[in-house]
């Protein structure tokens, strides 16, 4: 075996004319054994696409890595180097894959070591989604110092059937020195929270009884269709809540760096889904106005394939109107999934523990601790991950993949969200 590892030539970065290799070899990780397109088994159908990714591996905000054997791509792996404001420095990583005839030789961990390399000066954290069906993912970044931060059941559509993923994270001291004296959680996210944050080596941040704002006001839960999709009868304050996706853009983009989470949303650029089939993806945006103006808007991305929708972005004027606009979300995505699977899935940041407490009052429960995620005011505050199931009682079933993640700090991460999961159905029932 030193032989191969010996012909790995070089990891270097991806050029346009990779780009059919590239799009060979996530096809070839993803083609369901029984048939079918891989495409569809990917959250990111784009990256089978060669012009897509011949355009992509230029883009300066990405960083993609090859790895070459004998002069051959035999592995692949890329990150946006920040999906936050200016202040978050957040880079997410995607796209691991090794051809199969290349693994078992330590090819994915020294392309995760060069990619983390790569941005390292730019990310104060590195967020990385790792399989669960296949152990490689979570062996390349538990051998490069990332820890387990959380676990999202049903989170995507792929070979091996709706997978759970596993969240890892890599934080600079830098970041977590400047973690916030002033954050705060719930009590449901301390259970989550504890392991984290003793992995990280800093403190838990104070636990607070929040209330949550009003989510189920007069008038805001006879909801009606409209011709520019889901609204609800103006309620007792005049509110009103439609889709709007131009006001929403509009108002969502027009407020500044310094604010981007000022409601108490972590809102990050996540990487999408697109590119080659409209009808697998749903964009859209929610508004609330108030004497015809607008004062909230969310950003929603729903992936049908998957059965995930992610609540983006969302901004107001005012506290307490962050709760109204997500229950009405809420809403109008149960109703369309009319008694089918669906997760729906939030980050909540520890600067507004009244949101977190809000959420958890809409079913929502914590699946992912990030410390130190995003900057704001010359802090970085933690952030939540929250999860919602149409039929709570399907986490059990993401249970199953325990046995094949030989990572303890892990194991034990999973079965503490299960006994917040189990907690919560109590206390709701």
């Amino acid at each position: 075996m030193p032989f191969l590892e010996s012909c790995v030539s070089t990891i270097r970065p991806a050029r346009p004319a990779d780009a059919l290799a590239l799009c060979g070899l996530f096809a070839e990780a993803y083609r369901p054994p029984a048939g079918g397109e891989a495409r569809e088994h990917y959250p990111f159908p784009q990256f089978f696409d060669p012009g897509w990714v011949a355009e992509a591996v230029l883009d300066p905000g990405i960083c993609w890595l090859v790895a070459e054997l004998e002069g051959k791509v035999v592995g692949t792996v890329g990150a946006e180097r920040n999906v936050g404001s200016r202040f978050d420095r957040v880079a997410e990583g995607f796209g691991l894959v090794v051809s199969q005839g290349a693994r078992g030789h330590r090819i994915g961990t020294r392309l995760m070591a060069a990619l983390y390399a790569a941005v390292e000066e730019q990310a104060h954290y590195f967020i990385a989604e790792t399989r669960t069906a296949d152990a490689g993912g979570w062996k390349c970044v538990r051998h490069n110092g990332f820890k387990p931060t959380g676990f999202e059941p049903f989170a995507h559509l792929t070979p091996a059937g709706r997978e759970a993923m596993l969240l890892t994270a890599r934080v600079s001291s830098a970041a977590l020195g400047q973690r916030s004296a002033r954050a705060s959680i719930t009590q449901m996210v301390r259970a989550l929270a504890e392991p984290v944050l003793e992995s990280f080596g800093v403190a838990l941040p104070e636990v607070k009884r929040a209330v949550p704002f009003a989510v189920d006001p007069r008038g805001l839960t006879r909801m009606r269709q409209s011709p520019s999709g889901m609204a609800t009868e103006p309620g007792p304050a005049g509110h009103l809540i439609e889709r709007d996706d131009e006001a929403g853009l509009r108002y969502l983009q027009s407020w500044d760096q310094d604010q981007a989470h000022g409601a108490g949303v972590a809102c990050l650029r996540r990487l999408e889904g697109g590119h080659g089939n409209p009808d697998r993806y749903d964009r859209r945006c929610f508004v609330m106005r108030a004497g015809g103006r607008v004062v909230a808007a969310a950003r929603v991305v729903s992936d049908r394939r998957d059965r995930r929708a992610r609540i983006l972005d969302l901004k107001s004027h005012g506290q307490g109107l962050q709760g109204l606009l997500i229950a009405g979300i809420v809403k109008e995505l149960t109703q369309e999934a009319a008694g089918d699977h669906l997760t729906t899935v939030i980050d909540v940041h520890t600067g507004n523990p009244e949101l977190q407490a809000t959420v958890e009052a809409l079913n929502f429960f914590p699946t992912a601790y990030y410390p130190a995620l995003i900057g704001m005011n010359l802090e970085r505050y933690d952030a939540i991950q929250y999860t919602r199931l149409c039929h709570r009682g399907e986490f059990r079933h993401s249970l199953d993949v325990l046995h094949r993640i030989c990572w303890p700090e892990a194991q034990d991460l999973i079965l503490r969200i299960n006994e917040v999961v189990r907690a919560s159905k109590r206390n709701s029932a």
